[in-house]
């Protein structure tokens, strides 16, 4: 499916926030383009609260990882990877802690499927350490998700403005020698997504080491 101009920012803004980061990760030397972690599970926690599908209650102890995630609405959205870490939220019949919601919740698959079945991925199998790639069959809506993700300092739109946030948590990731300090939150969460927002670039900074 090749899509021009227009068409391609409207399917853009039909796309999750996982699918959009993942189509707008870096391509290697030969342009394969690699499944997403845990930049990929952070989209969709942040989606998902955007959404009102899970909310989260403070930590006594005060840190934003501690917080515990609960689902609101398990109703089924129609989007790979923002059902499938709903459903093992659900599954799991009580709150979770965003630090191992983060790690343990993966997406990358259920991404990568999403993309296929809009025709703007296919998969193949690798002989490396990750099992598969992904080839891009549709340029122009990748080149769409780049752009948003380029253009997203001057953007009112939160969603957009959250994308920003997961890249700059991901490239400043902890190491043991140590980068500084975290990074600035950037997007303007509502009240109700601030606490969740905050707890999964936290636990995304100290996983680091992801494709971004």
């Amino acid at each position: 499916m090749m899509t021009g101009g227009n068409a391609a920012i409207d399917v853009t803004r039909e796309l999750s926030l996982p699918e959009i980061l993942q189509l707008a990760l870096p391509a290697d030397n030969d342009g394969r383009l690699w499944p997403g972690t845990v930049d990929l599970i952070t989209a969709t926690v942040i989606d998902l609260a955007l959404l009102g599908r899970i909310t989260a209650t403070p930590s006594r102890w005060g840190s934003s990882w501690d917080a515990k995630l609960s689902v609101v609405d398990d109703t089924p959205i129609g989007n790979e990877p923002l059902d499938s870490f709903l459903q093992a939220l659900a599954a799991k019949g009580k709150p979770r802690k965003i630090g191992s919601c983060i790690p343990a919740f993966g997406v990358s698959a259920a991404t990568t499927r999403g993309l296929v079945a809009r025709g703007l991925v296919a998969t193949h199998s690798s002989t490396g350490y990750r099992a598969v790639y992904l080839e891009l069959l549709d340029a122009p809506v990748r080149d769409s998700c780049i752009a948003r993700l380029d253009g997203a300092a001057s953007s009112s739109d939160v969603r957009t403005v959250a994308l920003l946030d997961i890249r700059h948590w991901s490239e400043n990731g902890w190491t043991p020698e140590g980068r500084g300090g975290y990074p600035p939150i950037l997007a303007n969460y509502p009240a109700s997504v601030a606490l969740i927002a905050e707890g999964a670039l936290h636990a995304l900074f100290t996983a680091t080491g992801t494709a971004m």
